[in-house]
């Protein structure tokens, strides 16, 4: 697999799993994957409330998915959230989303390199 493509997926992590011919660890990250749009959708709504330990509550969870189904930028990017002292920032929260959008978008190319339709 190319080097560059993989900078934000741990594509090591993923071999763990199982690999990406294995039909149910493609199903379980693609579910990863349709999350997300929910997660950002959470910390938005966090972020306006101000409610600090919920905020918490969901970046660990975010980062401790992430980093289980070999989304490294993302899992880096929640623990940077969550251990920032700014993190109802609205730039820290656009790193997260850049992010996030960005692994996205490397999984799709990931999974067309490797011919499966599936995502």
């Amino acid at each position: 697999m190319e080097k560059e493509l993989h900078r934000l997926i741990d594509t090591e992590r993923i071999e763990i799993l199982g690999g990406l011919a294995n039909p149910r660890v493609i199903e379980i990250l693609s579910g990863f994957i349709a999350e997300l749009g929910i997660y950002l959708r959470v910390l938005e709504s966090i972020r306006r409330t101000g409610d600090f330990e919920e905020l918490q509550r969901v970046l660990h969870r975010l980062k401790g998915a992430a980093g289980s189904c070999g989304f490294q930028a993302i899992a880096e990017a929640a623990a940077d959230l969550q251990t920032s002292e700014d993190a109802f920032a609205d730039r820290k929260h656009a790193e997260l989303a850049t992010r996030i959008r960005a692994s996205v978008h490397e999984w799709e190319h990931l999974i067309e390199s490797t011919g499966n339709t599936r995502r």
